[in-house]
Protein backbone atom coordinates (compact mmCIF):
# COMPACT_ATOMS: atom_id res chain seq x y z
CA UNK A 1 0.00 0.00 0.00
CA UNK A 2 1.40 3.62 -0.74
CA UNK A 3 2.16 6.11 1.41
CA UNK A 4 -0.69 7.84 2.91
CA UNK A 5 -1.32 11.10 1.01
CA UNK A 6 -4.53 12.40 3.02
CA UNK A 7 -2.39 13.40 5.81
CA UNK A 8 -0.19 15.78 3.55
CA UNK A 9 -1.85 17.37 0.65
CA UNK A 10 1.06 19.31 -0.31
CA UNK A 11 2.80 16.20 -0.70
CA UNK A 12 0.10 14.66 -2.41
CA UNK A 13 -0.10 16.90 -4.80
CA UNK A 14 3.76 16.95 -6.30
CA UNK A 15 3.76 13.36 -6.45
CA UNK A 16 0.15 13.77 -8.72
CA UNK A 17 1.64 16.47 -10.62
CA UNK A 18 5.03 14.42 -11.67
CA UNK A 19 3.24 10.90 -12.25
CA UNK A 20 0.77 13.13 -14.93
CA UNK A 21 3.79 14.64 -16.60
CA UNK A 22 5.10 11.23 -16.68
CA UNK A 23 2.43 9.38 -17.70
CA UNK A 24 1.52 12.05 -20.41
CA UNK A 25 5.46 11.44 -22.15
CA UNK A 26 5.49 8.22 -21.89
CA UNK A 27 4.70 4.81 -23.24
CA UNK A 28 4.88 2.08 -21.47
CA UNK A 29 8.47 0.98 -19.86
CA UNK A 30 9.30 0.03 -16.17
CA UNK A 31 8.90 2.11 -13.40
CA UNK A 32 10.33 2.31 -9.79
CA UNK A 33 8.45 3.68 -7.28
CA UNK A 34 9.96 4.00 -3.55
CA UNK A 35 6.72 2.04 -1.90
CA UNK A 36 8.33 -1.01 -0.26
CA UNK A 37 10.62 -1.63 -2.93
CA UNK A 38 8.18 -2.48 -5.24
CA UNK A 39 9.18 -2.64 -8.88
CA UNK A 40 6.05 -2.01 -11.10
CA UNK A 41 5.58 -2.35 -15.16
CA UNK A 42 3.90 0.93 -15.36
CA UNK A 43 2.89 4.27 -13.95
CA UNK A 44 -1.04 3.35 -15.37
CA UNK A 45 -1.02 -0.11 -14.01
CA UNK A 46 0.16 0.41 -10.48
CA UNK A 47 -2.34 3.33 -9.65
CA UNK A 48 -5.39 1.21 -10.94
CA UNK A 49 -4.59 -1.84 -8.83
CA UNK A 50 -4.20 0.90 -5.84
CA UNK A 51 -7.72 2.62 -6.43
CA UNK A 52 -9.27 -1.04 -6.91
CA UNK A 53 -7.38 -3.15 -4.24
CA UNK A 54 -7.37 -0.37 -1.27
CA UNK A 55 -10.61 0.71 -2.64
CA UNK A 56 -12.71 -2.08 -1.57
CA UNK A 57 -10.31 -2.84 1.88
CA UNK A 58 -11.36 -2.28 5.14
CA UNK A 59 -8.49 -0.73 6.48
CA UNK A 60 -7.99 2.11 5.08
CA UNK A 61 -9.47 5.43 6.18
CA UNK A 62 -11.51 7.82 3.96
CA UNK A 63 -9.06 10.50 4.24
CA UNK A 64 -6.13 8.18 2.96
CA UNK A 65 -8.46 6.88 0.07
CA UNK A 66 -9.03 10.56 -0.99
CA UNK A 67 -5.07 11.34 -1.14
CA UNK A 68 -4.81 7.75 -3.30
CA UNK A 69 -7.43 9.31 -5.90
CA UNK A 70 -6.57 12.44 -6.06
CA UNK A 71 -2.88 10.91 -6.62
CA UNK A 72 -4.25 8.05 -9.23
CA UNK A 73 -6.60 9.82 -10.86
CA UNK A 74 -4.16 12.89 -11.84
CA UNK A 75 -1.56 10.40 -12.84
CA UNK A 76 -3.91 8.15 -14.67
CA UNK A 77 -5.18 11.80 -16.42
CA UNK A 78 -2.02 11.71 -18.06
CA UNK A 79 -2.18 8.68 -20.49
CA UNK A 80 -5.87 9.62 -20.92
CA UNK A 81 -4.72 12.87 -22.28
CA UNK A 82 -2.58 11.17 -24.35
CA UNK A 83 -5.63 8.57 -25.75
CA UNK A 84 -3.55 5.15 -23.88
CA UNK A 85 -5.78 2.11 -24.18
CA UNK A 86 -4.60 1.22 -20.79
CA UNK A 87 -6.51 3.89 -19.64
CA UNK A 88 -9.88 1.86 -20.68
CA UNK A 89 -8.95 -1.03 -17.93
CA UNK A 90 -10.92 1.02 -15.89
CA UNK A 91 -13.83 -0.05 -16.49
CA UNK A 92 -13.77 -3.31 -14.81
CA UNK A 93 -12.23 -1.74 -11.96
CA UNK A 94 -15.08 1.21 -11.54
CA UNK A 95 -17.90 -1.19 -11.31
CA UNK A 96 -16.19 -3.54 -8.58
CA UNK A 97 -15.42 -0.43 -6.68
CA UNK A 98 -18.53 1.67 -6.91
CA UNK A 99 -20.13 -1.34 -6.82
CA UNK A 100 -18.79 -2.60 -3.49
CA UNK A 101 -20.36 -1.88 0.44
CA UNK A 102 -17.60 -0.10 0.68
CA UNK A 103 -17.80 3.87 1.60
CA UNK A 104 -14.06 4.08 -0.25
CA UNK A 105 -16.53 3.56 -3.11
CA UNK A 106 -18.26 7.07 -2.97
CA UNK A 107 -14.81 8.73 -3.46
CA UNK A 108 -13.82 6.92 -6.27
CA UNK A 109 -17.13 8.03 -7.70
CA UNK A 110 -16.68 11.66 -6.67
CA UNK A 111 -12.64 11.75 -8.20
CA UNK A 112 -13.76 10.25 -11.55
CA UNK A 113 -13.96 13.72 -13.06
CA UNK A 114 -10.27 14.33 -12.29
CA UNK A 115 -9.65 12.35 -15.44
CA UNK A 116 -10.75 15.55 -17.47
CA UNK A 117 -10.29 17.95 -15.47
CA UNK A 118 -8.63 21.22 -17.20
CA UNK A 119 -4.91 21.78 -15.59
CA UNK A 120 -2.01 23.84 -16.89
CA UNK A 121 0.01 20.82 -16.81
CA UNK A 122 -1.83 19.54 -19.39
CA UNK A 123 -1.45 22.14 -22.25
CA UNK A 124 0.16 22.67 -25.52
CA UNK A 125 2.28 25.29 -23.91
CA UNK A 126 3.83 23.09 -21.01
CA UNK A 127 4.67 20.40 -24.15
CA UNK A 128 1.74 18.12 -23.20
CA UNK A 129 0.65 15.67 -25.34
CA UNK A 130 -3.13 16.43 -25.59
CA UNK A 131 -5.26 14.67 -28.18
CA UNK A 132 -8.17 16.90 -29.26
CA UNK A 133 -11.18 14.92 -28.46
CA UNK A 134 -9.56 12.98 -25.19
CA UNK A 135 -12.96 14.28 -23.08
CA UNK A 136 -15.12 12.23 -25.74
CA UNK A 137 -13.10 9.47 -25.11
CA UNK A 138 -12.99 9.24 -21.72
CA UNK A 139 -16.39 9.71 -21.70
CA UNK A 140 -17.62 7.63 -24.11
CA UNK A 141 -15.70 4.84 -22.63
CA UNK A 142 -16.36 5.55 -18.89
CA UNK A 143 -18.97 7.63 -18.38
CA UNK A 144 -21.80 6.70 -20.97
CA UNK A 145 -21.75 2.92 -19.90
CA UNK A 146 -22.95 3.66 -16.51
CA UNK A 147 -26.11 5.36 -17.16
CA UNK A 148 -27.83 1.84 -17.10
CA UNK A 149 -26.85 1.43 -13.45
CA UNK A 150 -27.01 4.84 -12.24
CA UNK A 151 -31.07 4.91 -13.74
CA UNK A 152 -33.70 3.32 -11.66
CA UNK A 153 -35.68 0.45 -13.36
CA UNK A 154 -39.23 -0.17 -11.86
CA UNK A 155 -39.13 2.03 -9.64
CA UNK A 156 -36.12 0.16 -7.72
CA UNK A 157 -33.24 1.89 -6.38
CA UNK A 158 -30.13 0.47 -5.17
CA UNK A 159 -27.88 2.23 -2.60
CA UNK A 160 -25.25 1.80 -5.38
CA UNK A 161 -27.08 4.06 -7.94
CA UNK A 162 -26.15 7.69 -6.02
CA UNK A 163 -22.31 6.04 -6.81
CA UNK A 164 -22.97 5.82 -10.35
CA UNK A 165 -24.86 9.21 -10.82
CA UNK A 166 -21.90 10.83 -9.11
CA UNK A 167 -19.32 9.35 -11.17
CA UNK A 168 -21.00 10.13 -14.01
CA UNK A 169 -21.60 13.90 -13.01
CA UNK A 170 -18.18 14.49 -11.98
CA UNK A 171 -17.11 13.36 -15.63
CA UNK A 172 -20.07 15.67 -17.57
CA UNK A 173 -19.45 18.47 -15.22
CA UNK A 174 -15.48 18.56 -16.26
CA UNK A 175 -16.80 18.58 -19.83
CA UNK A 176 -17.84 20.82 -22.74
CA UNK A 177 -21.87 20.25 -23.85
CA UNK A 178 -20.80 18.81 -27.22
CA UNK A 179 -19.36 15.94 -25.31
CA UNK A 180 -22.50 14.47 -23.75
CA UNK A 181 -25.10 16.40 -25.78
CA UNK A 182 -25.62 13.04 -27.25
CA UNK A 183 -27.22 11.65 -24.10
CA UNK A 184 -29.25 14.44 -22.86
CA UNK A 185 -32.79 12.34 -22.62
CA UNK A 186 -31.05 10.02 -19.63
CA UNK A 187 -28.72 12.45 -18.06
CA UNK A 188 -31.65 15.24 -17.79
CA UNK A 189 -33.28 12.17 -15.91
CA UNK A 190 -30.71 11.59 -13.71
CA UNK A 191 -30.27 14.91 -13.19
CA UNK A 192 -33.98 15.56 -12.04
CA UNK A 193 -33.33 12.55 -9.73
CA UNK A 194 -29.91 13.87 -7.84
CA UNK A 195 -31.70 17.34 -7.75
CA UNK A 196 -34.94 15.28 -5.90
CA UNK A 197 -32.39 13.39 -3.38
CA UNK A 198 -32.78 15.63 -0.52
CA UNK A 199 -31.01 13.31 1.81
CA UNK A 200 -27.57 14.65 -0.23
CA UNK A 201 -27.32 18.15 1.23
CA UNK A 202 -26.66 16.24 4.27
CA UNK A 203 -23.26 15.00 3.79
CA UNK A 204 -20.57 17.50 1.96
CA UNK A 205 -20.29 14.58 -0.63
CA UNK A 206 -23.75 14.78 -1.41
CA UNK A 207 -23.38 18.72 -2.03
CA UNK A 208 -20.51 18.23 -4.30
CA UNK A 209 -22.67 16.11 -5.92
CA UNK A 210 -25.98 18.63 -6.45
CA UNK A 211 -23.18 21.26 -7.79
CA UNK A 212 -22.23 19.27 -10.57
CA UNK A 213 -25.58 18.57 -11.41
CA UNK A 214 -26.67 22.20 -11.36
CA UNK A 215 -23.31 22.96 -13.42
CA UNK A 216 -24.57 20.62 -15.96
CA UNK A 217 -28.37 22.07 -15.86
CA UNK A 218 -27.25 25.45 -16.23
CA UNK A 219 -25.27 24.09 -19.31
CA UNK A 220 -28.30 22.54 -20.88
CA UNK A 221 -30.48 25.40 -20.48
CA UNK A 222 -27.93 27.53 -22.25
CA UNK A 223 -27.50 25.28 -25.18
CA UNK A 224 -30.55 22.77 -25.52
CA UNK A 225 -33.34 23.74 -23.30
CA UNK A 226 -35.98 22.55 -25.13
CA UNK A 227 -35.06 19.06 -23.78
CA UNK A 228 -36.07 20.64 -20.89
CA UNK A 229 -39.49 21.41 -21.03
CA UNK A 230 -40.89 18.30 -19.75
CA UNK A 231 -38.85 18.42 -16.88
CA UNK A 232 -39.99 21.89 -15.70
CA UNK A 233 -41.98 21.63 -13.05
CA UNK A 234 -39.74 18.33 -11.05
CA UNK A 235 -36.51 20.86 -12.03
CA UNK A 236 -37.96 24.14 -10.60
CA UNK A 237 -39.39 21.81 -7.55
CA UNK A 238 -36.04 20.20 -7.26
CA UNK A 239 -34.10 23.42 -7.32
CA UNK A 240 -35.76 25.46 -4.66
CA UNK A 241 -35.82 22.60 -2.09
CA UNK A 242 -31.97 22.54 -3.22
CA UNK A 243 -31.87 26.34 -2.44
CA UNK A 244 -33.95 26.13 1.23
CA UNK A 245 -31.91 22.96 2.02
CA UNK A 246 -28.39 24.84 1.35
CA UNK A 247 -29.47 27.48 4.11
CA UNK A 248 -29.18 25.43 7.86
CA UNK A 249 -28.07 28.59 9.31
CA UNK A 250 -26.46 32.10 8.20
CA UNK A 251 -22.58 31.13 9.27
CA UNK A 252 -22.20 27.62 7.92
CA UNK A 253 -24.00 29.22 4.45
CA UNK A 254 -21.53 31.89 4.79
CA UNK A 255 -18.90 29.46 5.29
CA UNK A 256 -19.39 25.94 3.21
CA UNK A 257 -18.00 26.79 -0.25
CA UNK A 258 -20.17 24.07 -1.75
CA UNK A 259 -22.98 25.37 -0.23
CA UNK A 260 -22.66 28.75 -1.53
CA UNK A 261 -22.11 27.37 -5.20
CA UNK A 262 -24.72 25.35 -5.20
CA UNK A 263 -27.47 28.34 -4.06
CA UNK A 264 -25.51 30.29 -7.09
CA UNK A 265 -26.19 27.79 -9.00
CA UNK A 266 -29.84 26.83 -8.08
CA UNK A 267 -30.25 31.22 -9.24
CA UNK A 268 -28.57 31.15 -12.11
CA UNK A 269 -30.96 28.10 -13.52
CA UNK A 270 -34.20 29.87 -12.18
CA UNK A 271 -32.80 33.36 -13.79
CA UNK A 272 -32.21 31.86 -17.15
CA UNK A 273 -35.64 29.64 -17.03
CA UNK A 274 -37.91 32.88 -18.38
CA UNK A 275 -34.99 33.40 -21.01
CA UNK A 276 -35.89 30.47 -22.33
CA UNK A 277 -38.96 29.13 -22.01
CA UNK A 278 -42.57 30.78 -23.31
CA UNK A 279 -44.33 32.53 -20.52
CA UNK A 280 -47.47 29.60 -20.91
CA UNK A 281 -45.08 27.13 -19.48
CA UNK A 282 -44.24 29.64 -16.76
CA UNK A 283 -47.21 31.13 -15.35
CA UNK A 284 -48.06 27.94 -13.07
CA UNK A 285 -44.42 28.77 -10.96
CA UNK A 286 -44.69 32.81 -11.12
CA UNK A 287 -45.97 33.98 -7.99
CA UNK A 288 -44.70 30.62 -6.37
CA UNK A 289 -41.36 32.05 -7.68
CA UNK A 290 -41.57 35.00 -7.10
CA UNK A 291 -41.99 35.11 -3.62
CA UNK A 292 -38.94 32.94 -3.41
CA UNK A 293 -36.71 35.33 -5.24
CA UNK A 294 -37.80 38.46 -3.12
CA UNK A 295 -36.19 36.32 0.08
CA UNK A 296 -33.37 35.03 -1.62
CA UNK A 297 -32.31 39.09 -2.16
CA UNK A 298 -31.50 38.90 1.35
CA UNK A 299 -28.77 35.81 0.98
CA UNK A 300 -26.21 35.88 3.17
CA UNK A 301 -23.18 36.25 0.17
CA UNK A 302 -23.11 39.30 -1.86
CA UNK A 303 -22.34 37.42 -4.83
CA UNK A 304 -25.48 34.99 -4.46
CA UNK A 305 -27.78 38.03 -3.66
CA UNK A 306 -26.26 39.94 -7.00
CA UNK A 307 -27.50 36.63 -9.09
CA UNK A 308 -30.74 36.25 -7.32
CA UNK A 309 -31.76 40.24 -8.47
CA UNK A 310 -31.33 39.15 -11.90
CA UNK A 311 -33.46 36.32 -11.44
CA UNK A 312 -36.40 38.01 -9.61
CA UNK A 313 -36.22 40.96 -12.36
CA UNK A 314 -36.46 38.04 -14.66
CA UNK A 315 -39.31 36.59 -13.04
CA UNK A 316 -40.98 39.91 -12.58
CA UNK A 317 -41.80 39.73 -15.98
CA UNK A 318 -44.02 36.68 -16.00
CA UNK A 319 -47.22 38.27 -15.19
CA UNK A 320 -49.61 36.26 -14.06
Amino acid sequence: MPESTGSYPRQGEVRASIGLILANKYRGGAFTFDTESQTIKTIISYWEDQLKLVGISTDVKPDDYQGICMVGMKTISGAAARLDKAVLDMAPLLKDVLGSENPNGDILARSMGILVQDTDLLTTENHAVVRRFYKQWIYTHLAKPLYPLALPTAGDRSSTESRYRSAILSIVSNCVYGVYEADLEPLIRLLVITLGDRSSLAAKAGRQQLVSALEVLVEILANEPDTLKSHLKAIIGGVMAVYEGCLPDRQEAKKDASLTAARKLVLQTLGAIPKKFEERHLLPYSLRLQRMLALTCGDPVREVRQVARLARVNWAKVVV
